[in-house]
């Protein structure tokens, strides 16, 4: 893996920044997903460039990709499945190149390294489409989500929800599990990371298991976060 400002074969030579290490990126979208903000991207783009033997190219090329958008392809591992040239695959690499959209890293006698970027107009695109997933989401479908992540965690505990009106703060908890799951992008996001979190260590028998299960969300908030804007490591 590679950091920010370095190459394989060069560690102290400028490597073009990604808008996925910038703050504004790990505020919507973890360094993880990358290749598929990348695919995302690219099929919004509208610009005359962007023909469908691009946008081809770089779906096969994001096949190869790991989560963070690296990979080293032959042209032959590319232009085969595709059933296009290598001459055609590297037209369209070199164009995706010049737009902002690839850094291409020459190796002698071996394949090149490609890099995914995703340029600052098309974060923008992102964030803008991610705004108004965000939007349409219901107080109804918020409540299903919460009452999914709180279903399994009573579970865990050997509680249902006919014992939560003895809990003490139990609103407060549904209010908490909310704002999380708002925090993750809404009721469509993968909530497993939450669920896993708020159930590890559980064990039936004990008598309220709600102030416990607030700090294990508030714990969640901070770890999630955390990860969001840490940059990884290459």
């Amino acid at each position: 893996m590679l950091l920010m400002n370095q190459t394989p074969d060069n560690p102290d030579s400028s490597y073009p920044p990604n808008s996925y290490l910038s703050s504004e990126y790990l505020e919507w979208f973890s360094p993880e997903e990358l290749k598929f903000r990348w695919t995302e991207a690219l099929g919004l783009e509208t610009s005359k460039w962007r023909r469908s033997t691009e946008l081809y190219t770089a779906l096969m090329l994001a096949s190869f990709m790991d989560a963070e958008g690296s990979c080293f392809p032959a042209l032959e591992s590319l232009s085969q499945p595709m059933k296009k040239s290598q001459d055609t695959v590297r037209r369209s690499l070199k164009i995706l190149e010049e737009e902002g959209w690839l850094v291409v890293i020459p190796r002698p006698h071996r394949s090149n390294i490609y890099q995914a970027i995703l340029p600052h107009y098309a974060l923008h695109k992102l964030i803008e489409k991610r705004k108004q997933k965000r939007q349409v989401f219901s107080f109804y479908d918020l409540k299903s989500s919460m009452e999914g992540v709180l279903g399994l965690t009573l579970s865990a505990y050997g509680f249902n929800w006919l014992d939560t009106e003895f809990f003490p703060d139990w609103a407060r908890l549904e209010g908490r599990i909310i704002q999380l799951i708002n925090q993750m992008g809404g009721p469509s996001a993968n909530l497993a990371p939450l669920v896993r979190w708020m159930t590890e260590g559980a064990y039936s028998g004990v008598e309220t298991p709600v102030a416990f299960l607030l700090k294990r969300a508030g714990d969640f908030s901070k770890a999630y976060n955390h990860l969001r804007r840490k940059p990884k490591e290459r």
